[in-house]
């Protein structure tokens, strides 16, 4: 689910940054910063998941 919703989260930003101008050389400002914002989450979801089948993270 943490995936599902990030990927949604993430193209919303795309299209907003799209649609105000927020690109700079095909990189979006907001999409940019939510990058930022789960970057240290989103391994720690992988290795949530990785304990909960039994596996080391």
């Amino acid at each position: 689910m943490f995936t599902l919703v990030s990927v949604i989260i993430s193209v919303v930003l795309a299209i907003i940054d799209a649609a105000l101008g927020l690109s700079l050389g095909g990189f979006g400002v907001l999409g940019g910063l939510y990058g930022l914002a789960v970057l240290l989450p989103s391994p720690a979801v992988g290795a949530r998941r990785l304990h909960d089948i039994g596996r080391t993270g």
